[in-house]
């Protein structure tokens, strides 16, 4: 058992409460929670007690009184290797109490002891960690650290961590585990210059077979490798006894030996019987035909062996000698031509020896080897259903993962998408987000060959993310907020993560002047830091600002997805002359959503751009609001306009395209002086988030066609996986040897040879079979070169967007349809950036559909080449 403490105060001190967390299922050396990985995949769960503990006495029930909401477990390898243990979290929704409380809540429990995950079934069958462990059984020992987050009766955030280590081994006894070799045949005579052949069915269980070896009857060895197994073979010469054996004479040798290895240890086995060599044989006796009258049967099935033996055989057998504990019977059989019938449990390559009484013998094996699959009689059994997480936050995904054993025509899952989906060919399935809370139960269904259905459900409840809100600030701009055209500054930010998870930061340019800023990204350890990021301005640069935006998001549990608490927040730099006399934005501008409008539209789609500015002596201004980063598009209502009062109160209408993305649109509101010399200028940059916050996995938009997922990989192929996944249309320039090329990260990390852009595309009609185009326009290459354009190639069709899975040929009901273009360095030429330099570059997809709908999609690619 493992205690620590930790809590919340409530000023004065004397008031503090700290939570205490004990963990249970520690081994009997009180030194791990022990997993094992090969002889049973059940879950590892451990059983932790949670109490509240005081200081001073008594306390309010404010303080006194935590609700518990969840808990979370990481995992560290204490060898350094990889790979990890993925971090596990779940919800409590428990409520305890100190034990002492004034005035007393009544019926609350000082202590609770809850069942908390640690390594589950699919973390033991599926993950890269177990995948690696098979390769190697050897223990791994996790340093764990468990921590509860609560709240307390007031409202204080309240958390503890406990450490405990986990060790995932074979645990106990491992000769269960060790291979079997269920049959060893060999040719026992052989006329020298002919081949000694074995033949050999071996099984390695959970840890399969390693490696093998034959040591042969004079001696040699033959090493085996894993593809030997389970049912292999070898011929060996015997041409180089010649010399050793006189002419009719013959040499005895002992019986060939198989050895098979594990990470349990290792079996052997042989025939039992010596291995005669001789110079050569004048016998008429001879196995013509040996074979099967079937090669693939189900367990419990029976074939017949046929034969032809010319020369007057006396004596036939056949090895292995008995099949399911029957022995092979050749009573009343015709020696010279005829079959008989064997019921194998394993695969196997029998051999057949034929021998006469006057000493000739010949053997042959059969043809083909017999391969024999599970038939189970009966019902199916689904072995397990699980899903690679039950609690989640509402729009992730998750994965289900099930093995159904026995014989059975087919399986389904649902619901997906309310429908019901065949999974037949499948042991997973991608989960489409849901996008509503509460429980939602999926089931399987395996149907038999008997016509008998079985069942099995998951529930998985959708909740509010349950993931504290990352928080960027005391954003500090240097020298101050406006500067000289072309000159140098910086800003710098805190980044604070409440659960004090390792977070990331990153920093892009997305609208104004032309500039050079480093570092492009970082990261906080232990979610509390501050950043900074140096800027070098154009001093020929006339949009007279530029504009920052910063993003910082958690890394564990939830990383770069939708369930991130990821925070974005925007620097903006004037570089225009500014005087005390000059306009001056005094209000705003702020963004009011289309729901809190009189007319209630839908929020997200309609909105009012709020500002106000004035001037203290030029009364004539013209201000203008324009779409300078993000989705374009949009209409504004009116876009600009003029007062002669020296001040306004100005609100836009902003309407979104309902066919573009959900993505954030960044907004430009400037005004300036007119009917002056020297006329001045202010603005403001104004961010609105639609929905989500980075390229890639946007929500379904309305309109007959609609942009369901987008990405770059690093392939060119137009393949989606995780492993050549790009984050937020980001690369970064290098040089290797002269040549540019492109990066995954800013330390020059991760060489990127070739890229795709994906994507997937859904359409009104829920047949995505009608999005019939899609072209692409882009500005890689300076204005007018006509490699700007082209065609995309459609890879095909998918359930649901952003599929890792293998593309359908066919359309798919409720599905997309996925296009992609291929990409590389060279194809930018002479547009690239330069060292120290940044660049945008817009890329769009123009969609056609059979009845000639057309939409377009449009996203910024931003390439940063760090200083050397």
């Amino acid at each position: 058992m493992m205690n620590c403490g930790g809590g919340a105060n409530d000023n004065p001190p004397d008031v503090s409460v700290n939570l205490v967390l004990d963990v249970n299922e520690i081994d009997d050396d009180g030194e791990f929670v022990e997993a094992e990985m090969i002889k049973d995949v059940a879950s590892t769960r451990i059983v932790v007690d949670v109490s509240v503990a005081q200081s001073g006495a008594p306390v309010d029930p404010t303080v006194g009184v935590v609700n518990l909401e969840r808990y979370t477990i990481s995992f560290e390898r204490t060898d350094g290797g990889s790979p990890n243990l993925q971090p596990v979290q779940g919800g409590l929704a428990q409520t305890i109490r100190a034990a002492t409380i004034e005035p007393d809540p009544g019926a609350i429990p000082v202590e609770i002891s809850e069942e908390m995950l640690v390594v589950s079934t699919d973390e033991k069958l599926f993950s890269n960690f177990a995948q690696a462990f098979r390769a190697n059984p050897s223990p791994v020992i996790f340093d764990a650290t468990l921590t509860v987050f609560g709240r307390t009766q007031g409202g204080d955030q309240i958390s503890r961590s406990a450490g405990f280590k986990v060790q995932c081994a074979v645990f106990g006894e491992t000769e269960s585990l060790l291979p079997s070799i269920t049959s060893f045949s060999q040719t026992e005579q052989v006329t020298v210059g002919n081949d000694y052949i074995a033949s050999w069915s071996a099984f390695g269980g959970p840890l399969g077979i390693s490696s093998g070896l034959l040591l042969t009857p004079w001696g040699q060895t033959l090493a085996l490798g894993s593809n030997n197994f389970p049912v292999g073979g070898a011929a060996v010469s015997t041409g180089f006894l010649a010399d050793r054996i006189p002419p009719g004479g013959s040499i005895t040798f002992p019986t060939g030996v198989l050895f098979v290895t594990n990470f349990a240890g290792t079996s052997q086995s042989d025939s039992g019987d010596d291995v005669v060599i001789s110079a050569g044989s004048t016998s008429d006796m001879q196995i013509t035909q040996f074979f099967a009258d079937r090669t693939e049967i189900f367990r419990g099935e029976s074939i017949n062996l046929n034969w032809a033996v010319t020369g007057g055989p006396d004596q036939l057998e056949v090895l292995p000698s008995s099949y399911s504990g029957v022995p092979v019977d050749f009573t009343g059989r015709d020696l010279s031509f005829d079959s008989v019938t064997i019921t194998p449990e394993f695969s196997v390559r029998p051999l057949l020896r034929a021998r006469r009484n006057d000493g000739a013998i010949d053997e042959a094996f059969v043809e083909t080897a017999i391969t024999v699959t599970s038939n189970e009689i009966g019902p199916p059994t689904i072995v397990h259903f699980s899903a690679s997480r039950t609690l989640v936050p509402v729009g992730s995904q998750i994965v289900l993962f099930w093995d159904v054993s026995g014989q059975f025509t087919s399986i389904d899952l649902f619901p997906v998408n309310g429908n019901r989906v065949d999974v037949t060919d499948r042991e997973s399935f991608l989960m489409p987000p849901i996008n509503a809370t509460g429980q939602q139960t999926y089931t399987l269904v395996a149907r038999g060959i008997d016509g008998s259905v079985v069942a099995s459900t998951v529930t998985v409840d959708y909740s509010e993310n349950l993931n504290e809100q990352i928080e960027i600030t005391n954003i500090v701009q240097e020298p101050n907020p406006t500067i000289e055209n072309g000159d140098q500054g910086s800003f710098r930010f805190t980044v604070s993560d409440p659960e004090r998870q390792d977070s990331s930061w990153r920093v892009r340019k997305i609208a104004g002047d032309q500039v050079t800023f480093f570092p492009t990204e970082g990261k906080i350890e232990d979610g509390l830091g501050d950043a900074s990021v140096a800027f070098d301005d154009r001093p020929d640069n006339t949009n007279g600002y530029f504009t920052f935006e910063i993003s910082a998001w958690d890394d564990d549990i939830f990383g770069f997805d939708r369930g991130s608490t990821r925070a974005v927040q925007l620097v903006s730099f004037l570089t225009t002359d500014q005087s005390a006399n000059g306009p001056t934005i005094t209000e705003g501008p702020t963004f009011i959503e289309g729901g809190d409008l009189a007319d209630s539209t839908v929020p997200g789609t309609e909105g009012i751009i709020a500002f106000a500015f004035s001037d203290p002596d030029t009364p004539s201004l013209f201000w203008s609001v324009r779409i300078v980063a993000g989705d374009f598009g949009g209409s504004l209502t009116p876009s600009s306009g003029t007062v002669n009062s020296g001040n306004g109160d100005i609100a836009v209408r902003y309407v979104d395209d309902p066919d573009t993305p959900a993505d954030p649109v960044v907004f430009e509101v400037r005004v300036e002086e007119r009917g002056v010399a020297e006329p001045q200028v202010d603005i403001a940059i104004l961010r609105h988030d639609k929905g989500t916050t980075g390229g890639g996995g946007v929500d379904p938009t309305p309109g007959t066609i609609a942009l369901r997922f987008d990405g770059l990989f690093a392939n060119l192929f137009g393949g989606v996986n995780n492993t050549d996944a790009i984050n937020d249309f980001l690369l970064f320039l290098g040089d290797t040897g002269g040549d540019p090329r492109f990066f995954r990260n800013s330390d020059l990390s991760g060489p990127i040879d070739g890229i795709s852009s994906i994507w997937d595309f859904s359409h009104e009609t829920n047949n995505p079979g009608n999005i019939a185009t899609v072209d692409y326009t882009r500005d890689f290459l300076p204005s007018g070169s006509v490699d700007n354009t082209g065609s995309m190639t459609r890879v095909g069709y998918f359930s649901n967007p952003g599929s890792t899975t293998a593309a359908s040929d066919t359309p798919i009901d409720n599905g997309v349809s996925r296009w992609f273009f291929s990409f590389t360095v060279g194809s930018f030429g002479p547009n690239l950036p330069t060292a120290g330099a940044t660049r945008t570059y817009q890329i769009s997809a123009d969609v056609e559909d059979q009845n000639d709908v057309t939409a377009t999609f449009s996203r910024t690619l931003t390439i940063v080449a760090p200083n050397p």
